[in-house]
């Protein structure tokens, strides 16, 4: 059975995006069209019968609500999928889950969460977590500000290319000492020299084979 004319207009012009992107443009697709056909109806009923129409407004705000269920969903066993691959080790999956909580998607907003996955993430090497967590620092949420430990983080990521943390980067640093900055940039140098060693891997001897 093909789709009727809301759903079906709706759908092709959604049609350029992800599945997720997909679902939502539809939706509002659908809705849009649903009050474009109510208006219609309101001028058909002035010369006639707006039966038809109205069954189809009904029909398109029923379809609207369904694919309003399945991205809902779809979203909460997205984020449940993060999770669990976040609580397994991948910095990816950590940072996905600490942008759920921050923005508050499909997780309650949590800020202090938030900080604890973009942590976990940016002690990885991630280095959008690394931002993220100097961010935090920076303005005090989900933990004390503190601005030693907001120039750390986004002084990793701006080594790594950030351009948004090197903007955060020159704001905090107006709010540091000298001896602030110092023993944040030994400890940005600490990181840095760590994250190369555990990324050596040792060679095997022949004597070993």
């Amino acid at each position: 059975m093909g789709l009727s004319f809301p759903a079906g207009f709706a759908w092709k012009h959604s049609s350029k995006c992800g599945p997720a992107c997909n679902a939502v443009v539809f939706v509002r697709w659908v809705l849009y069209i649903g009050r474009v056909m109510h208006f219609l109806a309101r001028l058909v009923s002035l010369v006639g019968s707006a039966k038809s129409i109205r069954a189809g407004i009904q029909k398109a705000q029923t379809v609207a609500a369904q694919v309003k269920q399945t991205v809902e969903n779809y979203e909460t066993a997205s984020f449940h999928e993060s999770l669990r691959q976040a609580e397994q080790g991948s910095a990816s999956a950590q940072y996905d889950t600490g942008e759920d909580y921050y923005f508050g998607r499909t997780a309650p907003q949590d800020y202090a969460e938030a900080l604890r996955w973009f942590l976990k993430a940016a002690e990885q090497g991630h280095t959008q977590a690394q931002a993220n967590v100097g961010m935090l620092y920076a303005l005090g949420r989900g933990v004390r500000q503190d601005y030693l430990e907001a120039f750390k983080w986004v002084s990793l990521a701006a080594a790594h290319g950030n351009e948004g943390a090197k903007k955060t980067q020159e704001v905090v640093l107006g709010k540091l000492s000298r001896e602030q900055r110092e023993e944040a940039e030994r400890q940005v140098s600490e990181f840095l020299t760590r994250k190369r060693v555990s990324a050596v891997k040792p060679t095997r001897r022949k004597s070993d084979s």
